[in-house]
């Protein structure tokens, strides 16, 4: 298999998966950035920062990002905290 038939094998595969969450609708694109949150969350600590699975900073960076991304999107997801941090951020200009 050449190097173009892989590359069309796997758009094939990749848009499988992108269609398979989004047949879930919002709650499985949501749970595919997650996903993919998690995968370079990984990449990064792991290739490019050269750490441990089991190392403080990988689990406190994968847990701190699960629960945000948890709580911000399927917790308390009616909240406008955009218009919250947009006011307290005219505040700082100020000083």
């Amino acid at each position: 298999m050449n190097n173009t038939q892989l590359r069309i094998l796997s758009v094939i595969g990749m848009l499988f998966i992108v269609g398979a969450f989004s047949f879930f609708g919002q709650m499985g694109i949501l749970l595919f950035v997650m996903i993919c949150g998690l995968i370079l969350i990984d990449e990064f600590m792991i290739k490019m920062i050269k750490l441990d699975r089991l190392h403080f900073s990988y689990i406190a960076s994968v847990t701190s990002f699960v629960i945000a991304y948890v709580f911000f999107n399927f917790i308390d997801y009616n909240r406008s905290y955009c218009s919250s941090y947009k006011y307290k951020s005219y505040l700082l200009l100020d000083f």
